[in-house]
C-alpha cells in the first residue's frame, strides 16, 4: 500500500486527484468534552452515516475498493471547541492476529480552528496494491490540542482483487423475474459464468424447478419462500426492495432440511461492477454447497 502526500485544505478546496479514485468521506463533529463525532462514509455516491463517542467502545466503519486503485479518505472538521488544533492520522495493516504499523502521528493539519464557524477539510490517499489477495488496512483519526489525543474515527480499508469471480469460471446460474436483464448479469457472463433464463416458479412448484443457484427479482406481493420448499441442491438469492425487510442489507434464513434461502437489497446491486462488497456477497451465494459447514452468509469481504 502506498500512501500519498496528505492534504489539509479549508473546506470546500480540495486537492485534484488524476485517475480512477473511489471515495470515502467521513464527516466528523467535534464539540467541547466529551465531543460526538458524527461520520459518514460516501462509496460513489452512498452515504451512510453513524455517531462515535470517545471513551465508548470505537465503531470500526469499512469502505472497500478494487486492488490497483486509488481510494480517498476525506474528513470535515467542525465546531472543534475553542484553541488551535491539529489532526494526525496513524494507519496500520491488518494481519490474521495483528495490526502493523505503516505510518504513526502523520499530520494531516496543523494550527486549526473552527471558531469562525468554517469547517475545515482533510484528506488521505490510499494506492491499494495490484495484488491478486485480498487485503486490508485501518487508519484513524486524532484530534490533538495541549498535548492531548482524541480519536475522532476509524475506516478499515478493504482492498478486494479485480477477479473476485475467478474461482467460478465455468459454473451455472439460473435468473428470473427480469423483464430485461441487468448490467451486472453481463458482468457475471463476462467472468465466464454460464448465465440460464428461466420462469420464475409459484411456490408450489419451486421444489426442483431449477438446479443448483436461482438469482430472482422477487415479486413485492409474494412472500419469500421457506427453504423446506426448496431441494437441498437448490438455493435461492431473493432480490428485494430495500423496504422490503427491516433489514435491507443482508438478510439470511436457516436453511433447515431444504434448500438455502437467502434475501439481498436489489438496490445495492446498481454499482455491482464497481462493488468488491456486492461482488463478494453474490460470490458468496454462488460458492455455497449443502455440504458446506456455512450457516451464516458474511456481507464483508
Amino acid at each position: 500500500m502506498t500512501v500519498k502526500d496528505s492534504s489539509f485544505a479549508t473546506h470546500p478546496a480540495l486537492a485534484p486527484i488524476s485517475g480512477p479514485v473511489l471515495f470515502a468521506t467521513l464527516f466528523v463533529l467535534a464539540v467541547s468534552q466529551p465531543f460526538w463525532a458524527t461520520c459518514a462514509e460516501e462509496d460513489n455516491g452512498k452515504v451512510a452515516e453513524w455517531i462515535v463517542t470517545p471513551g465508548a467502545p470505537v465503531v470500526i466503519k469499512s469502505v472497500s475498493a478494487f486492488n490497483g486503485s486509488t481510494l480517498r479518505l476525506r474528513w470535515i472538521v467542525r465546531e472543534a471547541g475553542d484553541g488551535p488544533f491539529r489532526v494526525e492520522a496513524d494507519t496500520f495493516q491488518i494481519l490474521t492476529n495483528t495490526l502493523a504499523p505503516i505510518e504513526s502521528q502523520i499530520e494531516l493539519g496543523k494550527n486549526l480552528t473552527t471558531q469562525s464557524g468554517r469547517p475545515v477539510e482533510a484528506t488521505k490517499d490510499i494506492v491499494l496494491p495490484d495484488a491478486d489477495k485480498p487485503v486490508r488496512y485501518l487508519v484513524k483519526l486524532w484530534l490533538v490540542r495541549g498535548g492531548k489525543r482524541q480519536a475522532l474515527s476509524i475506516v478499515a480499508v478493504a482492498g478486494a482483487p479485480p477477479a473476485i469471480f475467478a474461482p467460478l469460471k465455468g459454473s451455472t446460474v439460473s435468473v428470473a423475474g427480469f423483464e430485461t436483464l441487468p448490467d451486472w448479469i453481463g458482468f457475471l457472463k463476462k467472468s465466464k459464468i454460464s448465465v440460464t433464463v428461466i420462469t420464475l416458479p409459484d411456490e408450489a412448484s419451486m421444489k426442483g424447478a431449477w438446479d443448483g443457484a436461482l438469482i430472482a427479482k422477487w415479486p413485492n406481493d409474494r412472500p419469500i419462500p421457506a427453504s423446506h420448499l426448496l431441494t437441498p441442491n437448490q438455493r435461492l438469492l431473493a432480490l428485494t426492495p430495500a423496504d422490503h425487510f427491516f433489514d435491507p442489507d443482508y438478510t439470511v434464513f436457516p436453511s433447515g432440511n431444504g434448500g438455502l434461502v437467502t434475501a439481498l437489497s436489489i438496490d445495492g446491486l446498481q454499482d455491482f461492477a464497481t462493488s468488491p462488497d456486492m461482488q463478494f456477497r453474490v460470490m458468496r451465494f454462488l460458492m455455497y454447497r449443502p455440504d458446506n459447514s456455512i450457516s451464516v452468509i458474511e456481507p464483508q469481504p
